[in-house]
């Protein structure tokens, strides 16, 4: 969800970042990369080393270990985006909220059966209501419809399946909208 919601900003929203494509496509790489690719491998190689029977997380540790992970990812992506890169103060508070939603995430995911699939999309909502409002983000209408509807339809599918319940459903959107979005609009 990272990789699609610096895809929309960096080459959607009429903002004023005074990027480079080169600039813009190294920092797509880069988030691509830290929040994708890397998680995903090492998510296979715990799958691949036994610490999980299956993909389907029953027990608290086979499901906290891969959470405190990609945590971790998050963090160092968001060290290197932001001390490395020297980018603004936009994408900077995009990072800083996704990273932060993901630990949030790791910290519910003791008690709940929340969804993270739900805190992505919900999450980059959060950031382009805040880019809309108060960063002067033109452009963002269709694909922050299209992102209400893959929510809604996901949020419809998970209950439907009996994989999460109706307050999980709302308690990871609620969250991520919300982290998200004050992350966007306190340090833009």
């Amino acid at each position: 969800m990272p990789s699609l919601g610096f895809l929309i900003v960096l080459f959607l929203a009429d903002t004023s970042l005074a990027l480079s494509f080169n600039e813009k496509t190294r920092v797509l790489i880069l988030i691509f990369l830290g929040t994708c690719v890397f998680p995903a491998l090492s998510l296979l190689l715990i799958y691949a080393s036994s610490l999980s029977q299956n993909l389907k997380i029953d027990k608290l540790f086979h499901k906290l270990f891969p959470f405190l992970m990609v945590t971790i990812f998050y963090t160092m992506v968001t060290y290197t985006f932001i001390e490395k890169q020297g980018v603004s103060d936009l994408l900077n508070g995009m990072i800083i909220g996704i990273t932060f939603t993901v630990a949030f995430s790791t910290i519910l995911a003791i008690f709940y059966q929340i969804s993270i699939h739900i805190c992505g999309i919900f999450g980059i909502l959060g950031i382009l209501f805040a880019i809309t409002l108060f960063a002067n983000g033109h452009n963002l209408l269709y694909p922050t419809l299209a992102l209400i509807i893959i929510g809604g339809s996901l949020a419809s599918a998970r209950l439907s399946l009996n994989l999460t319940g109706p307050k999980e459903i709302i308690l990871s959107g609620l969250m991520a909208f919300t982290v998200c979005f004050l992350s966007v609009y306190i340090l833009v």
